[in-house]
């Protein structure tokens, strides 16, 4: 019986820390969606992300592709998933024996990055607006701002809510 984050997780995020994906991670995700997979990722293990039907999406920010086992997809109808991975390093996907496979191979584009969903957590609101990251409610906390490729652009700590143009792949409040 599948446990109920494999039924119900439709969105996963891995972020920079992450270097390896394991054998069958993610094997029968059935409601997963869009999986982002940060610039640290080197590996997809076998069968990572199997039975996954409902796969839309995959974001990989790792300028050199992950190495990745060909079953890694199955049953996961990655000619019907778009991968969207860094500008500079689309040939190189859209000629991989298995990178290569999916529907479309497209360019992460900075509206990609700066378009995130408003997050809220511990009292922090994360939203973008127009190219700009707004974070309010972390006077007091550690604020790591990070590029596409997972380099550390900033550590501030705000006194009051901050606002700023960056290319952000992620950001962490702690």
């Amino acid at each position: 019986m599948l446990s109920d984050s494999k039924i119900t997780l439709q969105n996963l995020t891995l972020g920079v820390s992450v270097e390896s994906i394991g054998d069958n991670a993610f094997d029968g995700f059935t409601a997963l969606k869009k999986v982002s997979l940060g610039s640290g990722v080197t590996s997809v293990g076998t069968k990572a992300f199997a039975n996954c039907p409902k796969l839309e999406d995959i974001y990989c920010y790792a300028v050199r592709y992950p190495a990745v086992n060909a079953d890694a997809f199955e049953n996961s109808y990655i000619d019907y998933v778009t991968l969207h991975v860094p500008a500079r390093s689309l040939t190189q996907y859209k000629n991989h024996s298995v990178w290569g496979k999916f529907m479309d191979v497209v360019p992460i584009s900075e509206d990609d990055v700066t378009s995130i969903a408003t997050i809220e957590e511990e009292n922090v609101k994360i939203k973008s607006n127009n190219g700009q990251i707004w974070i309010d409610g972390a006077a007091g906390k550690v604020v790591r701002l990070y590029t596409f490729g997972g380099a550390l652009i900033t550590t501030v700590n705000p006194q009051s809510s901050m606002t700023g143009k960056f290319a952000v792949y992620d950001v962490s409040v702690k």
